[in-house]
């Protein structure tokens, strides 16, 4: 047996992974233990270095430390035996500190004969010195208070200290704004002790290379080892961990935003079919009633044969209109309305439909009151737009009290234009004001006799927002209610189909 080699002031730093496998093995546990690099890494450390009666004591520790991501002996100081590549045995002072890496957690060593501990053989630094040389990770020393002392020449790459640094000073300085508060109120409850040490937090910094990256620290306390007396910090590089877990994130709320969506849009599909069903039903009815008049035996000579047909023709009129809404509303939903773009005159449009409304509004006494200016061209699809300003403005003009006045004012500006129209009438009520743009959707608006398919407003909105504006009702007050269209020169960035 060769002769005990003279273990004072060496200092062994052995670096194990989560199942006790040697992953590090520096020069000074090759001249502690006996036992090369080569021939230590990659080998159960029990079989290294742990006596045979307590090997697997050592193996639970670890099963521990694997399922918990920790020890309770993880940053304290402990007197163990240990044995060298010739089975000598002999006492060592280990102190342990967890390394997270890769999700689990590993252990770092540093490993002392007893005689050091108590002795002053040892330089107060070597400890601190040796941790910051072999562990794999960036570490930064904190005196109790939690204060900065130092850093090592990891931390000083990721950070950017150093010579050819950009950055110099306390590193409490370079944390995320956002951040800053949960990383001290972490640090100081773990100086309180009452957050484990082992428990790791992530926040963001801004780094060497001039981004923000995401750490994770890991502190152990190693307030009761003279050479230290402070906590040492563990910080990884986990921004591509925090990347994909946003990108996760943003995917799974897409996800959920999208079966939203369709929840709705089936949703909305089947409302839309019950009430299709129900307005083509009248209609049809009053023809095929008509029809069946027409054909019943023995009533030729009493019916009123133009009577009949001016029925049918008035409700074949109706259900045309009530089609083209509906293939107008279906086009609109699945964004396959096309807009022949064209100079248009928003001004000369209202002029327009007022004019072709007078025949509308004449026989209930209703006047209107047509401000227009003057303005540049906008960028838009004129028979379209001609379709919105008829449908809002003839809404004003239905649900008008008879002899009031529906006013309408057109405006231009360097950016676009703003039509109002505003009646006199029974207000819409505030539960209804969000639901008024619904399709087949009417209020209480305590009128009756009014016809039309409740589709006219959906489709002016949805025209509009394809001119990149806006259509918004506006309460005026208990006796008035108003529109407010508004309407960019040119087109917006949303793509639209040229038909």
């Amino acid at each position: 047996m060769q002769q005990a080699p003279d273990r004072v002031g060496v200092i062994a730093t052995i670096l194990i992974d989560d199942v006790g496998v040697v992953r590090s093995w520096d020069a000074g546990s090759a001249r502690m233990f006996g036992c090369d690099a080569a021939d230590a890494v990659g080998r159960e450390l029990a079989e290294l270095i742990v006596p045979p009666t307590l090997r697997e004591a050592h193996r639970s520790a670890i099963r521990e430390m694997r399922v918990s991501g920790g020890s309770a002996r993880m940053g304290g100081t402990f007197t163990l035996p240990a044995i060298d590549s010739e089975g000598r045995t002999f006492p060592v002072a280990v102190t342990l500190l967890p390394v997270s890496m890769d999700g689990a957690t590993w252990c770092l060593g540093v490993v002392r004969p007893t005689s050091d501990v108590h002795g002053t053989s040892s330089p107060d630094d070597n400890v601190i010195q040796t941790i910051f040389e072999r562990a794999p990770e960036a570490i930064t020393v904190l005196d109790p208070n939690g204060a900065q002392r130092t850093v090592n020449e990891a931390g000083a790459v990721m950070m950017g200290y150093g010579d050819g640094g950009r950055h110099a000073g306390h590193g409490g300085s370079l944390i995320h704004p956002d951040d800053r508060p949960a990383t001290r109120a972490h640090l100081a409850s773990v100086i309180a002790g009452t957050t484990d040490a082992r428990q790791p937090i992530r926040y963001r910094v801004f780094s060497g290379d001039g981004r923000w990256i995401w750490l994770e620290m890991l502190l152990a306390d190693l307030t009761d080892i003279p050479e230290v007396r402070g906590y040492v910090a563990f910080s990884r590089d986990v921004t591509v961990d925090e990347e994909r877990r946003v990108a996760l994130d943003e995917a799974r709320r897409q996800a959920e935003e999208v079966s939203e969506q369709q929840a709705q849009l089936a949703a909305r599909r089947l409302t839309l079919a019950a009430n299709t069903s129900h307005e083509l039903r009248t209609p049809l009815t009053v023809i095929s009633s008509a029809v069946e008049s027409l054909l019943a035996e023995g009533h030729a000579g009493a019916v009123d044969f133009d009577e009949y047909l001016a029925l049918i023709q008035r409700n074949v009129t109706r259900l045309t209109r009530l089609v083209g809404d509906l293939l107008a509303l279906i086009r609109l939903d699945a964004g396959g309305l096309g807009l022949v773009r064209q100079p248009v005159d928003p001004s000369e449009l209202v002029r327009e439909v007022a004019a072709d409304l007078h025949a509308i509004a004449a026989p209930r006494s209703i006047t209107f009151d047509i401000h227009s200016e003057d303005g540049p061209l906008l960028d838009g699809d004129q028979f379209q737009l001609r379709q919105v300003f008829d449908n809002v403005i003839g809404n004003a003009v239905k649900y008008a009290t008879p002899g009031s006045v529906v006013r309408v004012r057109c405006r231009a500006s360097d950016v676009g234009w703003s039509i109002e129209v505003e009646n006199h009438g029974l207000p819409i009520q505030p539960s209804d004001e969000e639901r008024i743009f619904e399709p087949f959707f009417r209020g209480d608006s305590g009128v009756t006799g009014m016809t039309g398919s409740g589709l006219g407003l959906a489709i002016a909105r949805g025209v509009v927002e394809l001119h990149g504006g806006t259509l918004t009702l506006v309460p005026a007050n208990a006796t008035s209610v108003r529109f407010d269209i508004e309407l960019p020169l040119q087109r917006g960035e949303e793509s639209v189909i040229d038909r």
